[in-house]
């Protein structure tokens, strides 16, 4: 399974996440050597009543979820010139 780096995650965020939807692969996503979370497309096994959601969040480092939030934050509200 192909793997990515937090900070490149930070930085592509929006080429990371198009590229998952266009090719249907799910991202192992690596902070300190680790593994903390899979990023893969919507579909059926998400949107089943909840089904498969459990794994994902099992999976998912709390911290590194909540400094990624923030980082998508800041960019929300950044200026754009």
């Amino acid at each position: 399974m192909p793997t990515i780096g937090v900070r490149e995650l930070r930085r592509n965020a929006s080429k990371v996440l198009d590229e998952v939807s266009a090719n249907g692969e799910v991202l192992e996503i690596i902070r300190h050597g680790r593994v903390i979370a899979k990023l893969g497309p919507a579909g059926d096994a998400l949107t089943r009543t909840g089904a498969g959601i459990e794994p994902i969040w099992t999976d998912l480092d709390r911290s590194a979820f909540v400094d990624l939030r923030a980082e998508i934050m800041r960019m929300r509200h950044k200026p754009h010139i």
